[in-house]
């Protein structure tokens, strides 16, 4: 890695007018001025130069730089972002932020603080992005912090005193021309199409497909063979899913089962939440889209079968099959450009995160809050039956029955007159105030009418208190 590596910015692959961006400020940093940003703030996904590009601008334009990985200082304990160093380090750091030049060996050099992993700090903790903001607010240095992404909530409040510099992955292009100086430099025999094959199974990842280039010289495998010695695939569920989903992918069946399996549990998660809103490059008509989301969607019932088997009864020899079921083929099935069927106002079109996930988070707060409802139920009076009975068949009728008096009297209910009632009926079945309120928030379904609507728009304000306020006078 390190001899082929770019010795100046001109060297560097893609994101030339972001590298003249970073120049510019740079080369025009001042403290005094009241509407200069102090800090920049680099952003991209990893492997793209963002670590390089600071280090060689500073290189080009005569700084001395200092570098810090800002996610080693996530202690609590520490009362700054600058005691993650330790020793020498910490002394320079300290230094630096208030000297707008140091001498080092009789030369004096104006000086760059570069703060790497900015995403891997900690939030909350005095040692953390609060105290790097105000060390970049009283910085008489420029402040480079680097982080893969820039919309981590925890660097909101950076965003705000820092200028923006997102970096992208290089052009396929780019790339291709990249790799194949570099296999010659290194005597391997690369054809157009095994270095497109490489590009593309590291997901234009210029540091992995050197490593690969790297593996492929020291083993007794042909480098055409190199695209399939990947063993980590870089990305995240977001982008695995839109190549994946992508017409213009040249990746084998292996390539895209490996891209699946780099998140075996989540990426079929996000293939059925979106295959829906694809619009299939072979799809003629209308009715071509309908059958062909048909044929996906029997793709992901076959998958939820042999899930069961694999996460179930432990078939872990069946997972290659399941991530095939469940990612591959009904991917490739609707391979074509995103299309909402139905667009709601507002919404942006890409790929939504799986709402079942949230979906499945609410039930089983509801499944653990009905079973200690059904509990204290039981034990107020016997009743013989499961508590998946009782949520069935007796929560409805308790729901009615602990609401129907106290609504407004023109929905035929009693208000104040009503709650005695309900009092009596919850001292029966030992039901708490709070037990009033889980057995409301969990059985309300959806409809028309006062006993599908939330109690705050069927009971009175008034009513609603004394109701507190008699619970609290019955223990209750």
């Amino acid at each position: 890695m390190d001899k082929h590596r770019p010795r100046v910015w001109t060297e560097l692959v893609g994101n030339n007018s972001k590298i003249l961006q970073l120049k510019n400020w740079l080369s025009q940093w001042s403290g005094q001025k009241t509407n200069f940003r102090r800090a920049m703030l680099m952003s991209g996904p990893p492997g793209v130069g963002k670590t390089s590009s600071a280090q060689l601008v500073c290189d080009a334009l005569g700084f001395r730089y200092f570098e810090v990985n800002a996610s080693d200082a996530r202690n609590k304990s520490t009362a700054a972002v600058t005691d993650g160093m330790r020793n020498n380090a910490l002394t320079i750091v300290k230094e630096m932020i208030s000297n707008a030049s140091l001498t080092f060996g009789g030369e004096t050099r104006k000086m760059v603080l570069i703060m790497d992993e900015v995403d891997g700090m900690s939030s909350g903790d005095r040692g953390g992005v609060s105290e790097l903001i105000n060390i970049i607010k009283n910085s008489r240095i420029p402040i480079i912090c680097i982080c893969n992404d820039k919309y981590s909530p925890k660097l909101k409040g950076l965003i705000s005193v820092c200028d923006e510099c997102v970096y992208h992955r290089p052009l396929k292009t780019q790339i291709i021309k990249h790799i194949t100086k570099i296999g010659q430099a290194e005597g391997l025999s690369l054809t157009g199409d095994v270095t497109a094959k490489l590009v593309e199974s590291c997901c234009n990842d210029i540091r992995l497909c050197i490593n690969q280039l790297q593996f492929a010289s020291q083993t007794v495998f042909a480098p055409e063979n190199a695209p399939n010695t990947v063993k980590d695939i870089p990305g995240n569920p977001f982008s695995n899913t839109d190549i994946l989903f992508s017409t213009g992918s040249q990746l084998s069946v292996l390539d895209k089962e490996r891209l699946s399996l780099s998140d075996a549990e989540l990426i079929p998660l996000f293939v059925h939440e979106n295959y829906v809103n694809m619009r299939p490059s072979g799809a003629t008509s209308d009715m071509d889209r309908l059958s062909l989301s048909a044929a996906s969607s029997s793709r992901l019932s076959e998958f939820d079968m042999i899930c069961t088997a694999v996460y179930s009864r432990q078939y872990w020899s069946l997972l290659p099959v399941c991530t095939m079921l469940g990612a591959v083929l009904p991917a490739s099935v609707v391979s074509g450009r995103r299309e909402l069927i139905s667009p709601s106002a507002g919404e942006r079109n890409f790929h939504r995160f799986p709402s079942l996930l949230g979906k499945m988070s609410s039930s089983s707060k509801v499944r653990r809050l009905c079973s200690e409802l059904s509990s204290r139920f039981s034990t107020g009076i016997s009743t013989g039956v499961s508590s998946s009975q009782l949520r069935l068949n007796y929560f409805a009728l308790m729901r009615l029955r602990t609401l129907k008096e106290m609504t407004f009297t023109s929905k035929g209910g009693k208000e104040q007159e009503g709650i005695e009632s309900v009092l009596a009926f919850m001292h029966i079945y030992k039901l708490k105030r709070e037990d009033w309120d889980t057995l409301h928030d969990s059985t309300r379904l959806e409809g028309k009418g006062p006993f599908f609507q939330p109690t705050a728009l069927v009971l009175c304000s008034k009513t609603k208190a004394k109701f507190t306020r008699m619970c609290k006078t019955h223990n209750l």
